[in-house]
């Protein structure tokens, strides 16, 4: 049986999409300008101001495996904002894509409740 693999492969989103994701306590607002994970990002009290980083991957907060270039269900993201500065954020519970006139919504937290 092939084993699904829930979250977003961000390489695979057209430059120019845009993501909101909700963490476990804050809201970060992402547009992807390439298929390799650089963006613009804002959101929390990390990054109030949209500044370009480089989305590393799913990540755990306190160390562990990293999913590179996904956004996954109940894991945290990882962002070089810089050489020097490292985010790493709460586990999402959410995401909606934003396409040129289309969006799509994964609500995570409301699928776990319902299983």
């Amino acid at each position: 049986m092939k084993q699904v693999i829930k979250g977003i492969d961000i390489r695979k989103l057209k430059p120019g999409t845009k993501l909101e994701i909700y963490t476990r306590h804050s809201t970060y607002y992402l547009e992807f300008l390439d298929y390799g994970g650089k963006c613009i990002v804002s959101g929390g009290v990390h990054v109030p101001e949209p500044l370009t980083a480089q989305y590393v991957g799913a990540a755990y907060r306190r160390g562990g495996p990293i999913r590179p270039g996904w956004i996954s269900p109940f894991v945290g993201m990882e962002f070089a904002l810089s050489q020097k500065r490292i985010l790493n954020t709460s586990s999402v519970i959410k995401a909606k894509i934003i396409g040129d006139g289309w969006d799509y919504v994964m609500d995570w937290e409301e699928e776990a409740c319902d299983a």
